[in-house]
């Protein structure tokens, strides 16, 4: 699919930048079962072998020569649990031979902490190549960048049809450039209904996007392109 230019690939809430052999995850919350568990559910959510696979599945796919954490890669904000080392290194032997750039979100006060010595990540605030700015999403930067492409993640969103969820990409239309919203890869992560994102998004980014400019994408068999959110909300 082209947006603003730029031809991207989706699968499995990551996103593919074909100029660049760039692939994308946002909000992966790694060690989001044992925080789960250590509020007593107890039910195996198999956190680090579905996303171990799944990545793995992605680089075969696709052949990224990157790949981009936007944010959120860590889910717990203080102490963390021993287990959330164990994926990060194996997510480390993993992706040793690509070039990884963790964006740092919200959620990611430890990540210094935790990768330094774990990884060969670079954590970044930002990232601006090709004219597409990648964020998180939860703040701005007083910086003057020049892109006509935003991709970011921080948000969540899920399209909720006949009481089925679906998780959802939001491509959403500005002015002088285009937005990429993208769903949040943690399998465990909450998604948050399109419908009541519009009057209630969390990031700065999004305060002023209407219902119109919201363009909602799900990934089946094929890409499905929804119109805008005003002319499908009453069906949602």
């Amino acid at each position: 699919m082209e947006i603003n230019g730029h031809e991207l690939q989706f699968k499995d809430n990551a996103v593919f930048l074909e100029e660049t052999k760039t692939l994308i995850l946002a909000d992966v919350h790694v060690g989001m079962e044992e925080f789960i568990r250590r509020t007593g559910v107890l039910f195996p959510l198999n956190e680090k072998k579905e996303l171990l696979e799944r990545l793995k599945n992605l680089i075969v796919e696709f052949k990224p020569e990157k790949l981009v954490f936007l944010g959120d890669f860590l889910h717990h904000f203080q102490k963390v649990p021993y287990k959330v080392y164990e994926t990060v290194r194996e997510l480390n032997s993993l992706l040793k031979n690509y070039e990884v750039i963790i964006i740092r979100g919200n959620h990611d006060i430890m990540l210094e902490y935790i990768l330094k010595e774990n990884t060969n990540f670079k954590i970044l605030d930002y990232l601006l190549e090709d004219k597409i700015l990648m964020v998180h999403g939860d703040k701005t930067f007083d910086v003057d960048f020049n892109f006509d492409l935003l991709i970011m993640g921080h948000e969540h969103p899920v399209l909720e049809i006949n009481k089925q969820r679906f998780p959802s990409y939001l491509e959403i239309v500005q002015n002088n450039f285009e937005i990429l919203v993208t769903p949040a890869f943690s399998n465990i992560a909450s998604g948050v209904k399109i419908n009541e994102l519009e009057k209630n998004f969390m990031s700065p980014y999004l305060k002023k996007v209407k219902k119109e400019d919201i363009f909602p994408i799900v990934i089946g068999e094929e890409v499905l392109k929804f119109p805008d959110l005003s002319k499908i909300e009453k069906f949602l």
